[in-house]
């Protein structure tokens, strides 16, 4: 608890012998420290803030301007008041002194002469420790209910309440990922707006967050100075942040109460953590139960699937949700999180019947329906999935793959397997997308059969290797000119993209037709010549020796 300059003038020697001539404005000062100051250089060392200061003035007490000059060095280094004893060395408190110590709200008392500082030192210095004592007490029984509070699991509202209902605030919880997890309100929040900007910038800044923290500071103001937001920290882990709005001052015991909340904040948010991380391997177990044993029969699927929360109907599509090796090495889990939450609000407003969450090697959705609902389309699942990719804006890093529609809960393995062979086709033929239907490939996988086939090496040795080799030797583009004109409708328009003109582009067709002995512009020659393509697509997405089943 604090001690002010107006708590010094209820002690008894304040009352009988010590009376304030000026500054009465400032008697919401602080004060830490009392001293006495012997020689006018005293003002040259470092005194530290919420200091009172008891002086004779004994050096200087027939200079009324070097009086005023020690008292402004006084003032300068942030002293909470001053107290001058008289009839000692100064018989008068100088006029000039008064009038400082008003324009500067520094409290300036008169000490009558029989009064001994060792007195004053004594009775200043006890109120001091007696408050530090009641302080320190009062964190120790606020350190005691909380520790005990938190062994019987209250959870993050009672928290929250208990330091808003001490310390007269607005107070939030936010997750790492920025999601607000709680809040207590004494009044309606103003500029909470704000705050979340600022918790998101915070989010993406972790760097500025640990240069803030290593430098000693507990915690981070927002620009307008609105809120106070705390990082909860453990095992050098940002766990989320607590924020506070002030609705009035606070003094230090405030201060080291909002301090004390952060840490056992933090103990809550990394027993949240902990549990959600065991409730989550759980889950990773049971997925990889379900995809990988391929011994598991319908109803041994289905009654994992129920433990997981997700009732299936009649059809289901799985989608796996793959994190680039990038964002694996560079981002962390917030990224999924936040790209789960917003896949979550907007399926929500389609239907209730969904698992979103991890196996080892990514991110699955299973959406499960039945025959009445519009999902039975395969076209309107796919106009969906197509809204979902335009609504979220999925974050750079991230592509979803989504399998055939199926009904049987046996065939959920090669649900997933297929979604990932979406992922790997459509980022290998479509790098522009992110979000890739199995049934979109289904002529590259009829050509996928031809893979280390006899078939395969006839069309690589008579048709790829040529234009691979010509292209090579004379830095020419026959497999750039063959892939656009394969992709346009005209001639013309093939032309504009390869920012040739019309007699070129048909001089590198009839080079295209020497060489493999394929004419583009008849239908056997064009058949011919888009499988040879297709194939070698497939062959730099998947290798000449894999295999799609």
């Amino acid at each position: 608890m604090t001690v002010y300059i107006e708590d010094l003038q209820n002690l008894d020697v304040f009352k009988k012998s010590i009376h304030l001539l000026a500054g009465k404005t400032g008697k919401n000062k602080k004060v830490q420290f009392i001293t006495v100051m012997e020689v006018d250089d005293f003002t040259e060392f470092n005194l530290g803030e919420e200091l009172f200061v008891l002086t004779t003035f004994s050096t200087s007490a027939n200079d009324p301007e070097k009086m005023e000059k020690v008292l402004f060095n006084l003032i300068q280094k942030k002293i909470s008041g001053i107290g001058i004893k008289v009839n000692r060395f100064v018989k008068k408190i100088p006029k000039t002194l008064i009038n400082l110590a008003d324009q500067h709200s520094i409290p300036l008392f008169l000490i009558e002469t029989e009064i001994a500082f060792r007195t004053i030192i004594s009775d200043v210095t006890t109120l001091i420790i007696s408050q530090q004592f009641k302080t320190i007490k009062a964190l120790n029984n606020k350190h005691e209910e909380f520790y005990t509070s938190i062994l019987q699991g209250e959870d993050l509202s009672f928290f929250l309440e208990k330091i808003g209902e001490s310390l007269s605030c607005n107070c939030f919880c936010f997750s790492h990922t920025g999601e607000l997890l709680n809040q207590y309100t004494r009044n309606t929040p103003q500029n909470t707006e704000e705050l979340l900007e600022f918790i998101n910038l915070l989010n993406n800044n972790p760097k500025m967050i640990w240069q803030l923290i290593n430098s000693g500071e507990k915690y981070i103001i927002n620009s307008t100075g609105n809120f106070f937001v705390y990082p909860c920290i453990a095992y050098n882990k940002i766990l989320g942040y607590f924020a506070v709005q002030q609705l009035n001052t606070w003094d230090s015991d405030a201060m080291m109460n909002a301090k004390q909340i952060t840490s056992f904040l933090s103990i809550k948010l990394l027993e949240d953590a902990l549990k959600k991380e065991s409730e989550n391997k759980f889950k990773i177990q049971l997925a990889n139960e379900i995809f990988y044993n391929t011994s598991l029969d319908e109803e041994a699927i289905k009654g994992k699937l129920n433990v997981m929360g997700l009732h299936p109907d009649e059809y289901y599509y799985v989608c796996f949700i793959e994190p680039s090796d990038r964002v694996k090495h560079n981002y962390n889990i917030s990224n999924f999180s936040y790209l789960k939450k917003k896949i979550s609000l907007y399926i929500d407003n389609h239907l209730r019947n969904y698992l979103i969450s991890d196996v080892s090697d990514g991110y699955y959705l299973i959406i499960t329906f039945n025959n009445h609902s519009q999902f039975h389309s395969s076209t309107t699942f796919k106009e969906f999935l197509n809204n979902l990719s335009k609504i979220i804006d999925i974050p750079s890093g991230f592509t979803i793959g989504c399998s055939q529609k199926q009904s049987q809960l046996v065939e959920i393995a090669n649900a997933l397997k297929s979604s990932k062979r979406a992922n790997l086709l459509g980022k290998g033929i479509y790098p522009e997308k992110n979000i890739y239907l199995f049934d979109d490939f289904f002529e590259f996988r009829l050509i996928m059969s031809l893979l280390n086939t006899k078939e395969h090496e006839l069309i690589r040795e008579h048709i790829i290797t040529p234009l691979e080799r010509y292209d090579q030797k004379y830095k020419s583009y026959l497999i750039k000119t063959l892939d656009t004109c394969l992709n346009t409708d005209t001639l013309q328009e093939a032309s504009k993209k390869l920012f040739i003109h019309n007699s070129t582009l048909r001089y590198r067709l009839e080079k295209i037709h020497n060489l493999t002995g394929k004419n583009f512009f008849t239908n056997l020659g064009r058949y011919s010549l888009t499988n040879a393509f297709l194939l070698l697509k497939l062959e730099k997405i998947f290798g000449t020796d894999a295999k799609l089943h």
